[in-house]
């Protein structure tokens, strides 16, 4: 008798693991992950666009919309971006996508990647975002808790 119940009280435990891990498999399957930007990458751009590839040259940007702009003039037309070809995802011209630039000193642009800690990752890979109502959303509010970080630091350092 001890050994049916014991048994019984594995094959319970194990359908419920099994479950378990079928419920998970299907919630991850199912699910969309959602894209995060990164605020330490948008905050320390001094040009934010929403831009989509350009149909002329693979190397240029075709900016749609300008978030933010610490130059000294907003672009007017396509921008010449250099690291456009180390970007991990695969662009899709008919798509827009947030970009983080750098001027690089020479008319040209530099999409900023993700900082590494450890110098053996190397240099950084740039990355762009799709660009949604969401993403947008999420741009938007990270700006604006960039310049009113600024404009404290502004504040604190002119006392």
């Amino acid at each position: 008798m001890l050994a049916k119940d014991r048994r019984r009280i594995v094959l319970i435990v194990s359908a419920a693991a099994v479950s378990w891990w079928v419920a998970l498999g299907l919630m991850a399957a199912l699910t969309a992950n959602p894209v995060v930007l990164n605020p330490a990458q948008f905050s320390q751009a001094r040009l934010v666009i929403e831009g989509r590839l350009s149909g002329e040259r693979a190397e240029t940007i075709d900016v749609l919309r300008v978030f933010a702009c610490n130059t000294i003039k907003e672009p007017d037309g396509p921008l010449s971006v250099v690291n456009l070809d180390q970007l991990r995802t695969t662009l899709e011209a008919d798509r827009s996508y947030l970009v983080p630039l750098n001027p690089t000193g020479k008319g040209t642009w530099k999409i900023l990647g993700l900082k590494t800690l450890s110098p053996r990752d190397g240099p950084s890979r740039p990355i762009i975002y799709p660009a949604d109502d969401v993403t947008r959303e999420q741009l938007e509010e990270i700006l604006r808790r960039s310049r009113k970080r600024n404009r404290q630091s502004v504040m604190v350092t002119a006392r």
